[in-house]
């Protein structure tokens, strides 16, 4: 999927549009546009978009054409679901498939990655779960530190720390 690079910013400014402390403005959706392209080009990746609406019109074709369940595509979701459900609250732990469908917001999608298609109910109480989360970061100072350390301990899974060869399901074992 060499086209992966540029469609981030669409994922990303869309999550944080409906869930983040704030909608992301039309020069940060840009920033994020000219981001990814530069990333894609020092990737070697020939498909950048010159825009955040052409990046975001190309993940909803891409992903509507060529979404389908692969072996790969479940070692990474069962990869991803152990990372998931060590960040949820313990009781909301058993939900986390069909959260991480909510999040993904595509039936297609979530299809393709072996995740339930949840019930309204779930969906309903995930959406009210995130809203009330990002007014509480609304009323909230901004962080002055990032969580992320490059290459430090940030989860069970690399209790230890890591080095960049070691990440990833397939060095994992899943």
């Amino acid at each position: 999927m060499s086209e992966e690079a540029p469609k981030f910013s669409a994922m990303f400014a869309r999550y944080c549009d409906v869930y983040g402390r704030r909608s992301t403005t039309s020069d940060e959706r840009e920033a994020a546009t000219v981001f990814y392209t530069e990333l894609a080009e020092r990737m070697r990746i020939s498909h950048a978009f010159t825009s955040y609406d052409a990046a975001a019109d190309f993940l909803d074709d891409y992903e509507r054409r060529f979404s389908a369940p692969t072996s790969a595509g479940k070692d990474l979701m069962a990869s991803t679901m152990s990372l998931f459900r060590e960040r949820l609250p313990r009781p909301a732990a058993p939900l986390a498939a069909p959260v991480l469908s909510v999040l993904f917001n595509d039936r297609h999608l979530s299809q393709s990655l072996g995740l339930p298609i949840p019930n309204q109910v779930i969906r309903a109480g995930v959406h009210l779960g995130l809203r009330l989360r990002a007014a509480q970061l609304r009323r909230r100072r901004p962080r002055t530190r990032s969580r992320f350390n490059p290459g430090k301990a940030g989860s069970r899974m690399y209790p230890g720390g890591y080095a960049l060869d070691e990440l990833g399901s397939l060095n994992r074992g899943n």
